[in-house]
Parts: structure tokens; sequence; C-alpha cells
């Protein structure tokens, strides 16, 4: 049980961690001063180890980047970025550089992309922007609804939710996989199984496919797209999100949603909500008749 607990400490640590690529030394102190001391871990990257960095590892929670060299090529690493992490928010900060305007217009067709510039003094700015990017993307409202959703319930329930959200912000359906997922928490699929039984929790398996449903859902609302296009954008099979539509929700509401992506993510929300908190309230009177038996006697 302890190395289950450090390993998902470690698993965990991942979303409160913000990666920087900033070639200039002392705009990189600057992004150090300025994010210092709050709740995120700093970890500097060069950019020629970013993409795979993402594609080998957990990704960020933020990424920040300068858009060294400042020319084309920049443009591309950001592109290459996106499609390790379709979820990854990236705040470009770059310099106020000749050409840099035209570059942060390319750049900004690539979804979940935010710019700050680096100006004198800027520290105060950069937090504000960073907390603001931080706190309006997909998989954070996914986790807000998931997390009221397991209150009270273990460490480990939580760390599964991460895990499950960041392999599908980065489109690794092997990596959903329960026994994939369990296996990063250091423990098996039947202790996981248990473990949620245990706390009036649904399966692993079905709790996996609302956190892909909902994450599809929210970047579709994000995007104003369709959920079959946000599934693309994820990586997902919009074949494989019609079947784990219809196997979540009614036949007559998954068809409605299909047209109507802007409430599908309001919608799941409250599915979610209703079917943790109802077996939750299952459990809660079955030991109450248990205790009321045991008195009896």
């Amino acid at each position: 049980m302890r190395h289950w607990r450090r390993t998902a400490a470690a698993q965990s640590a991942r979303r409160d961690v913000i990666a920087y690529c900033i070639s200039d030394p002392r705009r990189a102190r600057v992004v150090e001063d300025a994010l210092r001391g709050g709740r995120y871990r700093l970890e500097p990257v060069r950019h020629d180890a970013v993409v795979p960095r993402i594609y080998n590892d957990a990704a960020p929670g933020l990424l920040l980047h300068d858009l060294f060299p400042f020319n084309a090529n920049a443009v591309q690493q950001i592109r290459h970025i996106r499609q390790a992490s379709a979820g990854l928010p990236i705040l470009l900060y770059p310099p106020v550089e000749p050409g840099v305007a035209s570059l942060l217009l390319e750049c900004g067709r690539v979804p979940l992309v935010h710019a700050e510039l680096q100006l004198p003094g800027g520290c105060e700015d950069l937090r504000r922007v960073v907390q603001r990017v931080l706190t309006d993307t997909p998989a954070h409202h996914v986790w807000q609804v998931l997390s009221t959703c397991i209150a009270g319930r273990p460490r480990a329930v939580g760390e599964f939710f991460w895990l499950a959200l960041n392999a599908a912000q980065r489109g690794c359906s092997g990596d959903l996989q329960i026994d994939v997922l369990a296996s990063k928490l250091a423990t098996e699929r039947r202790t996981l199984e248990r473990l949620f039984a245990r706390f009036a929790l649904p399966s692993p398996r079905r709790l996996r496919d609302w956190c892909v449903y909902l994450l599809v859902a929210a970047t579709a609302d994000s995007r104003g797209a369709r959920l079959g296009d946000a599934a693309g954008v994820l990586g997902l099979d919009p074949k494989r999100l019609a079947l784990l539509r219809k196997r979540l929700l009614p036949g007559t509401l998954a068809d409605h949603l299909e047209e109507h992506a802007g409430e599908a993510f309001s919608v799941g929300c409250v599915a979610v909500m209703r079917e943790c908190s109802s077996r939750r309230l299952r459990w809660s009177r079955f030991f109450a008749d248990r205790r009321e038996q045991r008195l009896a006697m």
C-alpha cells in the first residue's frame, strides 16, 4: 500500500507542473520569480526536448513557450506539441521581436493556445494569465466535476481519474485500459474494482468511460464543435464515441446530444454525479439497515 501511495503521488504531481521553454536566461528567471512560491512546480525544458518529453511522459499542467527561434520552425513545433497532447494548454510568452506578431497569428489557429508578450515588470500580469489559462481548459472543467463526485473517497480514486484524463488528452487509447491504469497506480485491476465497490462508486471501467466522454463534451463545448469533431481532435474514433455515448446515456438522449453538443457536457455532469451519489445513498441505507438489525438482536 505504501508503494501505491508513493506512485500515485508521483503521478498526480504532473498536473501541478508548469514546464517552460525560455531561451533567454534573464527571461527564464523572470518566469521563475513570477511563478515561484505558488502551488505549481516549475520545470525547465529544452526546445528540442519538449515534444519527446510530452510523448514519453505525462503532460504537464501548462507549457510556456517563447517561440524561439522566432521563425516558421517555432510555429511547426507548436503544432507538433498539439499533436503530442490535444488537451495541453500552451501559453506563448515571446519577447517583442520583429516578426513575432505574424508568428502569434499563425499559432492562434492552433487550439488551446494563449499568448502574453514579455514586457518589463510583467510578473504580476504573467501570474494572472497563467491562473486564467489553467482554470479555463476542458480537462480542468472535467476535473472539477469528478472531484465533486469523489469527495470523501480515497486519494487513489482521484489518481485514477487524473491518469484516465491525461491519457484521453494525449489520445493514448492503450493507456486507457483498466489494467494499464491500475499498473500505473502499482496495483491490480481487481484490487481497483474492489476499492471502487467498497466506496460505493461505479466500476472503474464505467468511470473511465465517463472521463473520456466528459472530456470530449467539454472540448466540443469550448470549440463550439460537434461531439464527433471534438473526438477526432483528441484522437478518439467517432464510432467508439458513439458506442460510449449510448452505453452511458439513454438512446434518445444520446442521439439528441450529438446534434446539440452545447448541452452534452452539462447533461453528462448531472448524470455522472447522480450515479455516484445514488450508489452512495444505497450503500448508506444498506449499512444503516445492518446496524438496526444488529441492535435488534
